[in-house]
């Protein structure tokens, strides 16, 4: 299942994916969403690297949801 955190770098999302670790959510792609500062930099979930990806200034969640779905 893909996942997205969006506010990745926050309390709420790092306790999020805390959370989403210790229950062994079944995750095969986490997209962990953040500010434009952090878009690129790597954070590792489960033993691999995952790159901060960003909402683009002008996107909605509806946006969001339709590019993460097209990039796969």
């Amino acid at each position: 299942m893909r996942v997205a955190v969006v506010g990745a770098t926050g309390m709420v999302g790092h306790v999020m994916l805390e959370v989403l670790a210790k229950r062994h959510f079944p995750i095969t792609e986490l997209i962990p969403v953040a500010s434009a500062r952090s878009a690129g930099k790597q954070l590792t979930y489960n033993g691999k690297p995952v790159s901060y990806t960003h909402l683009r200034a002008h996107e909605t969640r509806h946006d969001l949801v339709c590019r993460l779905l097209l990039e796969k």
